[in-house]
């Protein structure tokens, strides 16, 4: 996390400071960055519900604002005060992730000043909100605390992946290659026609030597005829039964001497090469096995803390009672989101 919060510092410190000295009254990139709507990787870190409190501020604020892009990335660096009330690096660099898409549709120039201006409006609004006691109420008191949870749930989980290294993903993808079993692969064409007699015109065209894929190109209705009768490497289990069953007896360079019917039509089938297949490679895999990882550490986490918690559900009257004890009950299932990196 302190490297992703570093690389987000020396992006408001580079990136931004393409930005002017001042906040121009630019009514065009204002309203777009006002309208956006503030859109977070994962959900369970913040309330469903989205607001223009999260947007930047309009343009015709009165107050002069002026936007200094920071020289360096310093965390605790002061670039504005509200009331006296400071607002650091850190607090824009927590904010961009939040405001990213809604800073996308703004002009590079005016996107450090834009953020600028959506944090203080956000301070603003929400101390205004804290003066009218807005946050005092029953309701936005559980939504308020609840949003914290999530919010510290989101954290929890993030510092925890990152114990799915590269060495965990090629270590998990190394188990799989062990327990690989090679199958069985073959390399065929065919040739798709509507009737028996058709499949079987084609075939005697072949005993007198004609070309296979020339006749796949001129007389199959399956889409693989532009490519003459290609169908490239299949296993096991890819196609129809009949058709496997008649490809797989082949020989090599032999074709079927008796036409092979499916619900598609009638087939003739010609087996180009035989291979054992090969484990696939870590590149196509890694991104599967972080995911069953993450997933699986989900799981495992919860689980725990279910087991050390103790549960007391108390049944509602009316309610239909649960089917199992809800102390032990399994814990809701992983989400696959990723969040942004803090």
């Amino acid at each position: 996390m302190k490297l992703a919060l570093a690389l987000r510092l020396t992006f408001i410190a580079a990136t931004f400071a393409l930005a002017g000295p001042a906040l121009a009254d630019d009514a065009t990139a204002a309203s777009t960055a006002t309208t956006a709507a503030a859109a977070t990787t994962d959900t369970s870190a913040a309330p469903a519900a989205t607001d223009s409190s999260t947007a930047a501020a309009p343009a015709s604020s009165p107050t002069d604002i002026v936007a200094a892009p920071p020289a360096k990335s310093d965390p605790d660096a002061v670039v504005a005060t509200v009331n006296g009330d400071p607002i650091t690096q850190l607090d824009l660099a927590v904010a961009e992730p939040t405001l990213h898409d809604a800073l996308a549709q703004v002009p590079a120039d005016q996107q450090y000043t834009e953020l600028l201006k959506a944090v203080i409006g956000i301070r603003l609004m929400a101390k205004a909100a804290s003066d009218a006691g807005l946050d005092k109420t029953k309701e936005n008191a559980n939504l308020i605390k609840f949003t914290q949870d999530r919010t510290l749930r989101y954290l929890y989980l993030q510092d925890k992946m990152t114990a799915i290294t590269d060495d965990a993903v090629k270590a998990a993808y190394d188990a799989e290659v062990a327990k690989f079993v090679p199958q069985d692969e073959i390399h065929v064409e065919h040739i798709l026609v509507a009737t028996e007699q058709d499949a079987k015109d084609i075939i005697g065209q072949l005993d007198k030597g004609a070309s296979f894929e020339d006749l796949a190109k001129s007389k199959s209705s399956d889409s693989s005829a532009q490519g003459g009768g290609d169908l490239g490497w299949i296993g096991k289990g890819q196609t129809v039964q009949a058709f496997e069953d008649a490809a797989f007896a082949l020989d090599i360079g032999k074709y079927t001497e008796t036409p092979v019917q499916s619900q598609f039509g009638w087939h003739v089938i010609k087996l180009l090469e035989k291979r054992k297949s090969a484990p696939p490679a870590l590149a196509d895999r890694q991104d599967d096995i972080r995911s069953q990882l993450q997933q699986q550490l989900y799981v495992d986490l919860t689980n725990k803390l279910f087991a050390a918690a103790k549960v007391v559900v108390i049944q509602q009257p009316g309610a239909t009672p649960p089917a199992a004890d809800t102390t032990t009950a399994t814990p809701p299932a992983a989400t696959t989101t990723t969040a942004p990196a803090q």
